[in-house]
């Protein structure tokens, strides 16, 4: 596959149009589509920039990498309370409308997660941190043009194929660890490599085969189900705060004869997943 430093470039260069697009809405906090596409393109942009850091000059790729990490865990707790909430308002949403006063609780206890985790997300993006980070990966792509890099020809140090090659041996490696006693947090682990492998075969499917694509399909699928398994396990930690928190001396989870089914319905959720897992990572392993 031939990729080239500008084609690089050009790539880092439109995530960073992403993050900036969405930029205001993540600020706003009323849609929760603002927060979740910057992190998409963050994480897309921190992958590729450190597949390829050695075609960046100096250390310009573990720096930056450790910036987009950091601008994505800001972002993170406030995407967490977005997936609590919308799980919880759909459930919320079949119940018959006396029957909410009993899980008022527990929903003001997410609204008010929710609250200060876009507080900080406002704070983050206020930072002087973050305007240097995106300023500073503008400036890497529009004046580090390929034939600056001493030695460089325009090229790559690393082939695509071997990038492609490498991600998908990590994915392979963790996978195929995964047993019925699997924890989450091995699952979720999991996850992490599924997606850093889907964005390298996004990032090489606008320009190389429909072999790319075809993989790219059934790794979606793959990440699909983890994120799912994983938006579960996030719901059920949000119960763990809320029993630690003074709200829950109101209506206990435990003693809740309507919080009691939701947490069930987030195990048989948890399940579900649990059980679709090997055919679906049967057919990724022998793709």
């Amino acid at each position: 596959m031939n990729t080239s430093i500008d084609t690089v470039h050009r790539y880092v260069l439109g995530q960073i149009d992403i993050v900036e697009e969405w930029e205001p809405l993540a600020r706003e906090g009323t849609d929760p589509e603002g927060v979740h596409k910057m992190r998409v393109a963050i994480r897309r942009t921190r992958t590729i920039v450190w597949t390829f850091r050695e075609a960046l000059p100096d250390d310009a790729g573990k720096h930056f990498v450790a910036e987009l990490r950091w601008i994505a865990r800001q972002l993170g707790q406030a995407r967490d309370s977005d997936i609590c909430a919308e799980s919880f308002e759909q459930y919320a949403a079949r119940l018959q409308q006396e029957a909410t006063k009993e899980i008022e609780p527990f929903a003001s206890f997410i609204r008010a997660t929710r609250v200060e985790a876009y507080e900080s997300v406002r704070a983050a993006l206020s930072d002087e941190r973050y305007t240097v980070l995106m300023e500073g990966l503008r400036d890497l792509t529009v004046n580090n043009p390929a034939d600056a890099i001493e030695g460089s020809h325009g090229t790559l140090p690393i082939a695509a194929d071997d990038c492609l090659s490498i991600a998908t041996a990590k994915v392979a490696e963790h996978g195929n660890r995964i047993t019925t006693n699997s924890t989450a947090a091995e699952l979720h682990k999991l996850r992490i490599k599924v997606k850093q492998l889907r964005y390298m075969l996004d990032f090489l499917a606008a320009h190389e085969t429909s072999h790319i694509g075809r993989l790219a399909g059934i790794t979606r699928e793959l990440q699909e189900l983890l994120g799912k398994h994983q938006d579960a396990i996030t719901v059920q930690k949000a119960l763990a705060a809320y029993e630690e928190s003074s709200q829950a001396r109101r209506v206990p989870v435990q003693e809740s004869g309507l919080m009691k089914p939701f947490n069930q319905q987030l195990e048989a959720h948890i399940d579900e997943c649990r059980r679709k897992f090997p055919e679906i990572w049967a057919r990724w392993k022998f793709y």
